[in-house]
Parts: structure tokens; C-alpha cells; sequence
């Protein structure tokens, strides 16, 4: 996690390459959030996070083979989460949203739903897809 934002929660999937880590996840975010912030969220916060959430750890399962660690906290105007996989390689970025097409339309929610997204190198390997969602 960057400095300078608060309380953080971590979680390490015991089956990173089984399909159920996306479920398992988001349960474990609902459970965690709560503790991270200090005022009232907005009432869709949860489910935009779970859904966000959801989608990052599919797109890793599904690109990078793994979900290797989670890592969300709070800051006073942004919920952070970090999804961590082994592969290097940054996602795919559709030019623009095609109804036709099966893929691309978990980055266009990241564009949609949080206030920033983007892609950085792991500490270790791998890199690190995270998002600010707004509180």
C-alpha cells in the first residue's frame, strides 16, 4: 500500500488459482470494510467495491493464472483496493466500450465506477491492479 492512507486489511487466498477466490473476496471485503472507515459510507459503496472487486480478481484468475493477495483501505475521501497476480503484463484497455463484444467492460466499470485505476509493478513480481473508489 502507498503512504499516507489508513487502516489497511490483507488477505492471502489459501487456493490462489481456484475460481471461488472472486466469491470468497468480495465476502471477505464486506466483512473487512466496515472496520476501515470511520464515517457512514455511501449506501452503494459495498456493492460498488464488491462488484470492482469481483472483477479484478476474475481478470487475474482469468489473464494471470492466480490471485496471489487483496489489500484494501481507506483514506478520509477514497476506499483503495489492490489485487496482486504473478503476471507482469498490464491489462488489456478496450479504445472504447463495443456492445458486441464479450470482453473489455470490467476497465470500462473501473472508468466508471472509482475515480482512479491503474496498473503497478509488484514489490516482489507480478504487479499490482488497484482502484480508488469514492466514499
Amino acid at each position: 500500500m502507498a503512504e499516507g492512507f489508513g487502516r489497511e486489511a490483507r488477505w492471502r487466498p489459501a487456493c490462489p488459482d481456484d475460481i471461488a477466490v472472486a466469491a470468497q473476496a468480495r465476502a471477505w471485503l464486506r466483512r473487512v470494510v466496515p472496520d476501515l472507515i470511520d464515517e457512514p459510507p455511501r449506501p452503494d459503496l459495498l456493492d460498488d467495491a464488491e462488484l470492482l472487486l469481483g472483477e479484478l480478481t476474475a481478470n487475474a484468475l482469468q489473464h494471470a493464472g492466480s490471485v496471489d493477495r487483496v489489500a484494501v483501505c481507506c483514506t478520509r475521501r477514497v476506499l483503495h483496493m489492490v489485487v496482486h497476480d504473478p503476471a507482469p503484463v498490464e491489462p488489456w484497455r478496450p479504445p472504447a466500450a463495443d456492445a458486441a463484444s464479450e470482453r473489455g467492460r470490467g476497465t470500462v466499470l473501473f472508468g466508471r465506477l472509482a475515480v482512479d485505476w491503474g496498473v503497478s509493478p509488484g514489490p516482489d513480481d507480478g504487479k499490482d491492479v488497484w482502484l480508488d473508489l469514492p466514499l
